[in-house]
């Protein structure tokens, strides 16, 4: 669902605001994210309405290297939810959590 929601997100944004936005992730995250919690810790200064737990920003991340630079191997199993997700916007699906393998990545099943 977190990726879905990034592949919405840039669909809004300049290829320059997607590659500012996903470095400023990259640079927020340089000692690590905390994928395990829910909780929303981690706050954006190009997005300062809200904060995000650190699954949200690791797809978000990820799907805007795969816009900015998508020859770029981050090291994170989220291809297969990713390729899902985009699946799915290109067909201009609403998604709901129930959209999604839960077995896919256990520790990603958001995404």
């Amino acid at each position: 669902m977190y990726l879905f929601d990034a592949l919405k997100r840039f669909d809004k944004m300049t290829p320059d605001e997607i590659q500012q936005l996903t470095l400023e992730i990259g640079l927020v995250g340089r000692s690590g994210f905390d994928y395990a919690s829910p909780d929303e810790k981690y706050q954006l200064k190009s997005l300062p309405e809200r904060k995000f737990s650190g699954l949200q920003l690791m797809c978000l991340m990820f799907a805007g290297f795969k816009r900015i630079a998508p020859e770029h191997d981050l090291q994170m199993d989220l291809e297969a939810p990713f390729l899902m997700a985009l699946d799915m916007f290109h067909q201009g699906r609403v998604v709901s959590n129930s959209d999604f393998n839960p077995g896919c990545m256990d520790q990603f099943a958001h995404c």
